[in-house]
């Protein structure tokens, strides 16, 4: 649900779960970012639901490993006017979600632009999942199978279709999270590679001290 973040932390802290990981929903305005949000997080569909202004966080909490965590969903502004706004959010960023309509083809091509913000932004290897959402409306499809495919193999990345509104299948919720699940594994390994580099680090300082030896003093004559 969306609360101020102020408030939702203390009550999360109070709750014993972890605020852990921050990701974007980007995509042009009207593509279904915050109906994706609200199905995975409430499974509801708002077909009145305005278009948002900067930004809403969705908190969702995720167990994981018998642990339970907090994944906050930053559901961004997709007018021209806020692009700078949503782009400054992918700073600190864990994983990212690029959303077109399939219904039309301008919002697929814009994906290749926020797909630039972000590896110019983020971590060069940071999970990125491309959803192409109202898969329910057939006949107004503007974005082929073919074009989906392609773009997924040139830039390496997974796309899915979903629907917000027909989701009966629970499709929007094993998508996200599965993506959610690589993500977090993702992070966990990167840590323990941090965290061996820099046990290697003072391992090597340790040996470097103790390789030193004071020169011997001179004895007077």
């Amino acid at each position: 649900h969306f609360l101020t973040l102020d408030n939702r932390h203390k009550e999360m802290e109070l709750e014993g779960i972890e605020i852990s990981y921050k990701v974007m929903v980007l995509g042009e305005h009207a593509v279904g970012k915050t109906n994706l949000t609200l199905r995975y997080s409430k499974n509801q569909f708002d077909s009145s639901k305005k278009a948002t202004i900067g930004v809403d966080i969705c908190d969702v909490v995720f167990e994981f490993a018998g642990k339970k965590k907090t994944i906050q969903l930053w559901d961004t502004a997709g007018q021209e006017r806020f692009r700078s706004q949503s782009l400054q959010g992918l700073k600190g960023a864990s994983s990212v979600i690029l959303v077109f309509d399939l219904t039309r083809r301008s919002t697929f091509e814009a994906i290749e632009t926020f797909l630039k913000a972000v590896r110019a932004t983020c971590d060069s290897k940071i999970p990125i999942l491309v959803v192409g959402n109202k898969m329910d409306l057939i006949e107004e499809r503007e974005v082929s199978a073919e074009q989906i495919e392609i773009f997924a193999s040139e830039n390496n990345l997974k796309v899915f279709e979903l629907s917000a509104l027909e989701d009966s299948e629970g499709k929007v919720k094993k998508v996200f999270d599965e993506f959610f699940i690589d993500m977090i594994t993702n992070e966990e390994e990167n840590e323990k590679i941090s965290e061996s580099q820099i046990m290697e680090g003072m391992r090597r300082s340790t040996l470097k001290i103790k390789e030193f030896k004071k020169p011997p003093e001179k004895k007077c004559c």
